[in-house]
């Protein structure tokens, strides 16, 4: 909201990634493009490569002149052309929605949008970034910025929540400190858990670039098939979305590792192809997390490693 708010005017195009593909359902025109009064273009998307067609899409901002690009989707295994595309972008100002990817591109994995051509970069604390239920925008370009932040108070957010400064203020502390291990092992988690689901006949999307190159995996079956697949799933004790998208950042965060991505494959093909009974997988389950209890890459940890630490 506040970036369409300092970006746009009424009758300006956005450019950003198809709602079937993973793009964000609040600039559509049944929500903040309505509100904006703004038109919604999208990307051309490649299925197959599960990502934005850089090529097409060059095609389409020299004929429609789009105001703003938005790059980042919900469905981001790969990293988006932002380099490329941007360079291609003429008066529109490019933005980063990173919400899914923070974290990663927190530890200086994934890409590096601020640097590839974006002059903003938004997103959520909570997901890969592992903080506070919340937002944040980021700039490089302080015209830009000054643009959206100018109306933020009182228009959009008003009553600072202390504690969640506090908190968002933590996590940014363990990034810095952790960040680069974090995400490194996220990654490495994702591709792991990919490679072994293909191994138990379990459908992957994004073959041809590796499976993964984030923290996501996503099963390749149809929204049919995805919503029997997660309720499957849960009754074994295995919490996905019902798009079947897989998400490794937490099991990471619990320290396991690629021998854990294994297990937790073997386990799913079991389920997915209803090999087991779901209480004798649910036991599998819950042996497997049975010692995966403090979490990794924080502080506290640190701090009892070395009985001089503070935090």
């Amino acid at each position: 909201m506040a970036v369409l708010n300092g970006l746009t005017k009424r009758g300006d195009k956005i450019l950003s990634v198809p709602l079937d593909d993973g793009g964000y359902q609040g600039f559509a025109q049944s929500s903040l493009g309505r509100l904006f009064g703004v038109k919604d273009l999208y990307f051309p998307y490649s299925k197959e490569e599960v990502n934005i067609d850089a090529k097409e899409a060059k095609k389409l901002i020299a004929a429609e002149k789009p105001s703003l690009i938005i790059f980042g989707s919900s469905f981001i295994p790969f990293p988006h052309p932002v380099k490329e595309i941007s360079a291609a972008a003429g008066d529109a100002v490019c933005v980063y929605d990173g919400s899914h990817v923070l974290g990663l591109l927190a530890g200086g994995e994934f890409q590096d949008p601020l640097r590839e051509g974006c002059s903003l970069l938004m997103g959520s604390t909570h997901k890969t970034f592992p903080g506070p239920q919340g937002g944040i925008i980021l700039g490089n370009n302080e015209e830009v910025f000054n643009s959206v932040a100018e109306d933020l108070y009182p228009m959009i957010v008003d009553n600072i929540h202390w504690n969640r400064v506090a908190s968002l203020a933590l996590t940014l502390m363990e990034l810095l400190q952790f960040g680069k291990s974090y995400a490194q092992a996220v990654i490495k988690n994702s591709q792991a858990l990919a490679k072994a689901l293909v191994e138990n006949d379990v459908l992957v999307r994004g073959e041809s670039n590796g499976y993964s190159k984030s923290h996501q995996v996503l099963l390749g079956y149809d929204k049919a098939k995805s919503g029997f697949i997660a309720r499957r799933l849960e009754e074994s004790n295995i919490i996905i979305d019902n798009l079947c998208r897989i998400g490794t950042n937490e099991v990471t965060r619990m320290g396991m590792g690629p021998a854990q991505m294994e297990e937790i494959a073997e386990i799913m093909g079991l389920v997915i192809h209803g090999k087991k009974p779901s209480d004798v997988v649910k036991k599998r389950t819950k042996s497997l997390i049975k010692d995966f209890k403090t979490p990794k890459f924080v502080l506290k940890a640190a701090a009892e490693a070395d009985g001089n630490a503070k935090l």
